[in-house]
């Protein structure tokens, strides 16, 4: 998926908090601040704004959240950054994934979680919802 196919996907996940203006997704009631010269408070942008993702997996179900997480800790990135921050685990990737998977303590789960980018849990996100596509 492209970027712009990304944040319409998700847009339309919270669209009761939306207003389209031009094909650009802004905030509810925000759309004053554009004709402010402040237009970048009121434009949406998942891939690159954690408050637009807090928003959007509000809408998530419980499920949907545990699905959410096993999505998220499979990226790379964290795979990386949790040999880099618990180097005493010497993690390989198909054991890091299969340890995750298979219920792997909490807190290093949401050590994950917390460290995810607006545009990682944008992926996974879409992905949870089966609506990425490749």
């Amino acid at each position: 998926m492209n970027k712009q196919q990304q944040r319409i996907a998700i847009a339309k996940t919270i669209e009761d908090k939306i207003e389209w203006h031009d094909d650009v997704a802004y905030w509810k009631g925000a759309w004053s601040a554009v004709g402010a010269g402040n237009e970048y408070l009121a434009v949406i942008d998942p891939l690159s704004d954690l408050n637009v993702m807090h928003e959007a997996e509000k809408t998530l179900t419980d499920e949907q959240q545990i699905r959410f997480i096993r999505i998220l800790c499979k990226s790379d990135v964290h795979y990386d950054e949790c040999n880099a921050l618990m180097p005493e685990r010497n993690y390989d990737r198909e054991s890091f994934v299969i340890d995750h998977l298979h219920g792997l303590g909490w807190d290093e789960v949401w050590c994950y979680c917390l460290r995810a980018t607006a545009a990682q849990r944008a992926e996974a996100f879409l992905r949870t919802l089966n609506l990425w596509v490749d």
